[in-house]
């Protein structure tokens, strides 16, 4: 399996409603010789909860590449969305932030039904 690790400095835009982009860019050689650049944007998620203001710059600690599938309403077809998902990152003036939370053992949770049929 393929795996990906991405690391380094970048800026998050969050639009109006809430969703998470990341701009990504590479440098073109133009037909006159000059150099210059194409830029694309790529949507970016973290854990429920992080809240991050638009156009805010970020030290990505730890992410990796991954997709969401949603099936398009008009011509039912499923699609693939690329995504970057930020799991750990640190902000200017702030400590760094770890975005996993620890995976509750359902099955020694308080809440587990102990009056199980079998």
């Amino acid at each position: 399996m393929l795996k990906s690790n991405f690391t380094g400095e970048t800026m998050i835009f969050k639009n109006d409603k809430g969703f998470y982009a990341t701009s990504i860019s590479k440098t073109k050689k133009n037909p006159d010789g000059s150099t210059g650049y194409d830029n694309a944007y790529i949507n970016v998620s973290f854990r429920k909860g992080v809240d991050i203001p638009n156009k805010t710059k970020i030290n990505v600690t730890n992410g990796w590449l991954t997709f969401d599938i949603v099936e398009n309403k008009q011509t039912g077809k499923k699609e693939t969305y690329w995504k970057l998902y930020i799991n750990e990152y640190t902000a200017p003036g702030t400590q760094s932030v770890q975005n996993a939370q620890p995976v509750q053992d359902v099955m020694t949770s308080s809440n587990f039904n102990d009056d199980l049929p079998f």
